[in-house]
Order: structure tokens, then C-alpha cells, then sequence
């Protein structure tokens, strides 16, 4: 329905309620951006779910509040809202701290896969301001486990910044703004070519999505770019430039490195001969970002690093959690460290299986080489031991397009975690991770079901 002509709303008067959604949209972004803090759960859970309901309203109303917009305006308008979150500090995540020490110690030549940050402030002279990033970090006895590409943006930051974190800080913001405009681009050309007509419609769910602004721009994490470089390799593998694919691949992985869990279908998807080149040019390609990790010392800690990250950090959790307190009713012990490895080899077994479906069905098209991905993705996090809400950015981008709301509805219910921090003592508290699964699983099953009533119709 064309809710224009319903409306009957004249073309000189078309910008009013777009205007108006804009203000409305902007003042609940800023004050959830930088006023509620996450200690006052209701609030900020109150505040977000407004948020998303004025942004159901350009989902739902698209024709009458965008009238003619093309795509790239589209984008345009979400590249403006996400200005809106370039400038303060972020008040949900101090991830950030470490990004900029990371930064801080490659602009002094420090490697900063060798040192923990208490380590760093006994081994070295540090600048002044080292104080203030030290005293933000939530993990200062671990070693980093931001890949290369993400240590440049950390190391560029600091060296635009000119010393001074604060400014550092808006460099790091302005580069996660630019990475939003290239997913986007990513993401618009994307849908034109594999979901021909749905490229305005997937940057509106994409632009104006509440948790995809806050987490990126507004907290400051890379999942966004990360979804960019991945969605415009599937672009890339569309269109037949499978060298361009896998540079894109590798840079995704150098930038977070959860995306080698999708290359074992990229390339049963390929074949064996462009399957064959996919991989030495991944292979090159990561190589080359690698290489200043290429240390025995450097590789262990990382690689340490990240085994805390999978199997010992916990938030959010689903299978993880149910896993846990089952063995805890058995043996009275909590055994994460024992169902963390069995539910990760459950993940990989599943990405496998896929794989060998994909080789020998022989004609899986793009938009189901998306869907696997996606659904990989989804078991994955459902197995995880830590699911933060800026890692729903890669399921929600790879379900544009393919009719899957579950994705869509979980950029909304993953905020529910936050009450973990409410009265700024860190808690879980269970009954709120049950409504967001069980939620989330109802809307699941609704999709497979009507998966399931498509294929038998067709």
C-alpha cells in the first residue's frame, strides 16, 4: 500500500512527517546515547525500546515518510543520524579504553601482543594520559585479541589524535563513521544484485536500526565494518571477482576473527578451481596483515587471550548457560571450561555438514549461500559463552533480504542483557536472558515455519 496516496498527503508538504520521525528519532538517540547510563537499567531498557519503536514506525510507514528516496539517500540520511554519535564518550561499552591503549603502545613501537597492560605500566615510560585509559580497561591483566587491521585504526587514532585520548577518541569514531558508510555502499550494492528491489527497503532496516548506530558509532565497535567487508565479498563472489572476494574476506578476518568460521562454505560454494584460488589469495592476503604477529610469544598470547574470550568470559549466554547448569546438577561443579569446547565443536561440526551440502547440491545460489551463513552465525552465538549486543550486527545485516525476522527482532531483545550492569555491580540476572531467548526462539520457529509452508506452496 502506498501510504502516500492514502494519505493524500500533498508533494510540497512530502518532507513534514519525514522531518518530524527525524527529530523524534534524533532527541531518543542522543538521550540513550549519552544520558542513560547503563547502571539505571529501566531506564536505558525504557529509553531503548521507544528508540526502536520510532524506528518500527520508518520500517512500517517507509513509502510516506521517504516518499521517492533512491537507496543512496537513504544511506545518505543514516550517515547524517550516525553524526549525531561521533562526539562523547560512549556510555555502554568501555571496550574503547583498550582500543586506544593498544593504539598507544604501537604509536611508542611497543608491540601490544607481548605485554598485558600492568605489564606495559611496569616494563615502560608511558605518556600521562595512560592513567586515565588504564583506569577504563575492564581486562588489564589479558593480552589483546584485536587482530591487525583493527590495531592500525587503534594505532591511527592515537597518531591523528596527537596524544590527546579525547581526540583520539573522535579519530576512532570518525573512522567507525566511514566504515558504516562503506557497509552500507556494501550493502546497498549487495541487495541490488542478489535481492534485485530490496536494496532501499534493507538500507532503511539497516541505517536507521537503533542497535546498529549505538553499537557502532555510538560505542565504538568494529562489527559494522567487519559485516561491511563481508557482505561486499559475497558481493564480489556474485559478480565473479573471486580475487577481490578473498582479499575482502582476509580483511574481514584481520579486522575480527569469527569470519574463518564461514570459508569451509565459501569455498564448496566456489569449487574446486576458483575454490583453489580463493584460498591462495586468502592465504596471501592474511599473510601480509599477519605478518607482524608472525612471533611464537605473540601467537600464544593471543591465541590464550582469545581461549578466555570463548570459554571462560560469560554474558548473555544460551545453550552455554543451560549446558552449565546441567553439569553443575550432575556434578556439583560448574563445568563451562568442559561444555564450552563441546558446544564450539557442535558449531563447527554444523558448518561442516552445511559446507558438504553446499559442494554437493552444486547449484546453492547466492541468497542460500547467504542464508547458510546466517544460520551458521545464529548457532554460533547460540553457543557462545558471551553474546554482547554488538554481536548481533552480523546476523541482522546477513538477514536483509532473505525474509528472516528473528535477526530483526533480536537487535532489540539483545538489550536486555544490560541489566547485567544495573546498580553498576555486574549480575546476571537470569529471568531477563530467558524472556530474550525464549522470545527469540518463538520468533525463530515462526520463520522455519513459514520457510517451511514457502517450499511446500512452491
Amino acid at each position: 500500500m502506498d501510504y502516500c496516496t492514502c494519505m493524500n498527503v500533498p508533494e510540497r508538504f512530502r518532507w513534514v512527517p519525514l522531518t518530524a520521525w527525524l527529530a523524534v528519532f534524533a532527541v531518543l538517540l542522543i538521550g540513550v546515547g549519552y544520558w542513560v547510563d547503563r547502571r539505571f537499567y529501566g531506564h536505558l531498557i525504557g529509553s531503548f525500546t521507544a528508540l526502536f519503536g520510532v524506528y518500527l514506525v520508518v520500517v512500517r510507514f517507509e513509502s510516506l515518510l521517504l516518499g521517492g528516496m533512491t537507496w543512496k539517500q537513504v544511506l545518505g540520511l543514516g550517515l547524517l543520524l550516525r553524526l549525531v554519535m561521533v562526539v562523547g564518550t560512549p556510555n555502554l561499552s568501555d571496550d574503547w579504553y583498550r582500543f586506544l591503549w593498544d593504539g598507544m603502545l604501537v604509536d611508542l613501537g611497543i608491540h601490544p601482543f607481548l605485554y598485558t597492560p600492568r605489564e606495559a605500566v611496569a616494563l615502560f615510560s608511558l605518556p600521562s594520559y595512560h592513567i586515565d585509559l588504564f583506569g577504563g580497561l575492564n581486562s588489564p591483566d589479558y593480552h589483546t585479541v584485536y587482530p591487525p587491521l583493527s590495531q592500525v585504526f587503534f594505532w591511527l587514532s592515537i597518531w591523528l589524535g596527537g596524544g590527546d585520548w579525547k581526540a583520539a577518541l573522535l579519530v576512532l569514531k570518525l573512522m567507525v563513521w566511514a566504515g558504516e558508510a562503506f557497509t552500507m555502499v556494501a550493502l546497498g550494492l549487495f541487495l541490488r544484485e542478489v535481492h534485485g528491489g530490496w536494496e532501499r527497503k534493507g538500507l532503511v532496516w539497516y541505517a536507521f536500526n537503533p542497535l546498529v548506530i549505538l553499537e557502532t558509532v555510538g560505542n565504538v565497535h568494529f562489527e559494522g565494518m567487519m559485516a561491511g567487508f563481508l557482505v561486499m565479498c559475497c558481493w564480489a563472489l556474485q559478480v565473479g571477482r573471486v580475487r577481490l572476494a578473498a582479499f575482502l574476506w582476509a580483511s574481514a578476518v584481520s579486522v575480527k576473527l569469527l569470519p574463518l568460521l564461514l570459508l569451509p562454505g565459501i569455498l564448496a560454494w566456489l569449487g574446486k578451481k576458483r575454490g583453489l584460488l580463493f584460498a591462495g589469495v586468502g592465504a596471501v592476503s592474511l599473510l601480509v596483515y599477519f605478518f607482524p604477529l608472525v612471533r611464537v610469544s605473540v601467537l600464544q598470547h593471543m591465541m590464550f587471550s582469545v581461549g578466555l574470550y570463548f570459554g571462560q568470559f560469560e554474558f548473555n549466554a544460551c545453550f552455554y548457560y543451560i549446558g552449565s547448569y546441567g553439569a553443575r546438577l550432575l556434578t556439583g561443579w560448574h563445568e563451562g571450561r568442559l561444555v564450552s569446547p563441546l558446544l564450539a565443536a557442535t558449531t563447527l561440526s554444523i558448518g561442516l555438514c552445511f559446507s558438504i551440502l553446499i559442494y554437493r547440491r552444486g547449484n546453492f545460489g547466492m541468497a542460500q549461500l547467504q542464508s547458510s551463513f546466517l544460520i551458521l552465525w545464529t548457532v554460533y552465538l547460540l553457543n557462545s559463552a558471551a553474546v554482547h549486543p554488538w554481536y548481533i550486527l552480523l546476523p541482522f545485516t546477513l538477514s536483509l533480504g532473505t525474509g528472516l525476522m528473528y535477526p530483526f527482532v533480536w537487535t532489540w531483545l539483545v538489550y536486555f542483557s544490560y541489566s547485567h550492569y544495573e546498580g553498576g555491580v555486574y549480575k546476571e540476572h537470569f529471568e531477563w536472558i530467558v524472556f530474550e531467548y525464549c522470545t527469540l526462539l518463538m520468533v525463530l520457529w515462526k520463520d522455519i515455519w513459514k520457510y517451511r509452508q514457502r517450499v511446500a506452496y512452491d
